[in-house]
């Protein structure tokens, strides 16, 4: 064959990032670290006014009145753990997962709310009462959050199935 157009697998960039494992390993870091950014800012209004927080989480009529101010209070330090977790790396595997578990339920709330004809507060980034957003946009929102978060997830693991396969 004359000069094909195509490069040879050796020139060609992406494939050596694939084949050594580099491209997986950079996305599970970029996805990581926009998950924590996402719940380090997420954090830290509702850590300054957990009041105003717990107003936001009642109008979500999801919980019992007895569990709202707990959940408060809860919610925010378990983002800020998500986000410190998956800077330094400690507990990793578990952050993501927590990470997961709380986007999923957090996009279950709005989906519920949405079908119910609420219009609430998402409460995601602030707990200010004026600061409110259509719905649609808190949906649309949510569900790229939720998006990169199960990318993050994913993305982990498989480098981590590469890492124990000794794939480099």
């Amino acid at each position: 064959m004359k000069n094909s157009p195509l490069p040879k697998k050796d020139d060609n960039l992406l494939y050596r990032l694939v084949e050594s494992g580099q491209l997986t390993r950079s996305l599970d870091m970029i996805l990581r670290l926009a998950l924590a950014f996402v719940f380090f800012w997420a954090c830290q209004d509702k850590l300054a006014n957990p009041k105003a927080f717990a107003d936001i989480i009642a109008a979500y009529r999801v919980l019992p009145d007895a569990l709202v101010p707990m959940a408060a209070v809860a919610l925010p330090w378990i983002e800020l753990f998500i986000a410190v977790s998956l800077v330094t790396k400690v507990w990793r595997s578990g952050a993501l997962l927590l990470a997961n578990v709380l986007m999923v339920t957090f996009f279950s709330a709005l989906v519920f709310n949405a079908l119910r004809g609420l219009d609430v507060n998402c409460g995601c980034f602030t707990t200010s009462p004026e600061h409110t957003g259509s719905m649609k946009w808190y949906l649309l929102r949510d569900g790229m959050l939720l998006t990169l978060s199960l990318a993050a997830g994913w993305f982990h693991i498989k480098a981590e199935r590469e890492r124990e396969s000794g794939f480099r």
